[in-house]
């Protein structure tokens, strides 16, 4: 079986793209963690990231389309979807990763949100391999069955939605700083 996975090229404008990482750049930040029997831990063996703090104008920015466009994640993805999840602002800085795991867990023990989640959907807001704006490394591996892997090189206003339950990874930021978007479709 292939992988099964969304991209649409372009789903931001570079404008607005530029303006969110200018904005990224000021913000403050935490360390992200890991859930785990429902309780968000740092483990940084999993996981290297920061999550950013950014004003409710910069989440709307890429909020709102996401959410207009979920009849066409419907259709591709052959779901019922009714909201997305609060946008996550992600930089992995130089060193920065995100091991390989899903974004669903089953478990009767993790968050309902966590259970609920059926589309991953991962918004670059800079260009891999550009030495002004953006990063080396930082690559988004898709697994499928039987070893199957789809690397993906992020471009600034790409967006990129896959089943929460598929295996994924970042890997890690060699130079300069990955900036994403982040949520979850339910």
């Amino acid at each position: 079986m292939g992988i099964t996975f969304y991209i649409k090229q372009n789903f931001l404008p570079s404008e607005v793209c530029r303006e969110l990482r200018e904005t990224s750049r000021k913000a403050s930040g935490t360390a992200a963690g890991v859930v785990r029997a429902g309780i968000n831990r740092l483990d940084d063996s999993v996981r290297r990231t920061t999550v950013l703090t950014l004003p409710p104008k910069a989440s709307s920015r890429v909020r709102d389309p996401i959410v207009s466009n979920i009849p066409k994640f419907e259709e591709y993805f052959a779901l019922h979807l009714q909201n997305c999840e609060e946008i996550q602002f992600l930089v992995y800085r130089e060193g920065g990763y995100f091991r390989a795991h899903r974004d669903r867990n089953n478990t009767p023990n993790e968050p309902e949100y966590i259970r609920t989640r059926q589309v991953a959907v991962v918004l670059f807001l800079n260009d891999m391999n550009d030495p002004r704006e953006g990063f080396g490394g930082g690559e988004l591996l898709v697994y499928g069955e039987v070893n199957r892997c789809q690397r993906i090189v992020g471009k600034s206003g790409m967006l990129v939605a896959f089943p929460s339950d598929t295996i994924h990874e970042v890997t890690q930021v060699r130079w300069g700083e990955r900036f994403t978007a982040v949520t979850f479709l339910h």
